[in-house]
């Protein structure tokens, strides 16, 4: 779960970039989102954090990636496990404690700053609390990996570049936690799934998927990505050629019959995927 942090350097900070000059060296707009810190890193067993009494104006996201810890919250106690992230306002002071007779806790840690940061993140705070899931899928952890690989290969391109980043990092957040369900989505898609790998489904297209799932074609192609690794033709291709094989194992059928049955427009459609796919003609399969 969540290797694409784990292949990346601990220890990685980035550095406080200056307001951009404009044309005659004026100084550009101040973006309403700052970046003011980012880290990968590794907490042994048994150690203790304690941020009370450290005054903080910054947003805080703290992703666990590994290992368990307990995070105070004031005198709130969080079990904070590996997919589960923490969202601080600023001046909320933590306590962080990791057993000593477990394994060590790795996580990811950002701090922005900015009146919009902020509002982003009281609204957030509102709705879910200060913590919550993210499961491996979610697009904000895409944008979390890319800033930080940024980060450790020669940081951001300017201050508006790095703002961009950020922002983009709270927007998915808010569509991973406040936008349309993933569990609906993903019931949606695994009714598509189920109706293309249905016995007797006939010549079924990625249209027909899609109004299954109620969704546009578009929109089911970056699910089934996200869900399966695959297209929803590549889907719908295995699925045929899995009810191709069941019938050249247990029937007497012919090679065009079974292309029928399988959904394939015709034969010779049927033999050239079957042979890019085992190797052979379905016959010399069979």
């Amino acid at each position: 779960m969540f290797d694409r942090f784990h292949r990346l350097p601990l220890g990685v900070w980035t550095r406080r970039l200056p307001v951009a000059g404009a044309a005659g060296g004026a100084p550009g707009p101040a973006p309403a989102v700052r970046l003011v810190g980012l880290s990968h890193g590794v907490e042994p067993a048994g150690s203790v954090w304690d941020g009370r009494g450290r005054g903080n104006g910054t947003v805080r996201f703290k992703l666990a990636l590994r290992g368990v810890a307990e995070t105070w919250v004031g005198r709130r106690r969080f079990v904070h496990a590996a997919g589960r992230a923490m969202l601080l306002l600023p001046r909320e002071a933590t306590r962080v404690r990791v057993p000593p007779d477990g394994e060590p806790w790795e996580f990811v840690w950002v701090k922005c700053e900015g009146a919009e940061a902020v509002r982003i993140a009281r609204g957030l705070r509102a709705r879910i609390g200060p913590m919550f899931e993210l499961d491996d899928r979610a697009e904000s952890l895409e944008d979390l990996a890319e800033m930080v690989r940024r980060a450790a290969n020669g940081g951001f391109a300017s201050v508006y570049d790095e703002s961009l980043g950020v922002y983009r990092l709270l927007m998915h957040l808010c569509q991973d936690l406040c936008g349309t369900p993933r569990e609906a989505v993903w019931r949606r898609c695994e009714a598509a799934r189920r109706l293309a790998e249905s016995d007797g489904a006939g010549p079924i297209g990625v249209a027909e998927l899609a109004r299954a799932a109620g969704m546009s074609e578009s929109h089911l192609h970056r699910c089934f990505r996200r869900y399966y690794g695959t297209s929803p033709h590549r889907l719908i291709l295995a699925a045929r050629l899995a009810r191709a094989r069941e019938l050249l194992r247990s029937t007497p059928l012919s090679v065009k019959e079974i292309a029928v049955r399988s959904g394939f427009p015709d034969a010779p459609s049927f033999g050239r995927a079957f042979r890019a796919d085992a190797g052979v003609a379905p016959g010399a399969w069979r």
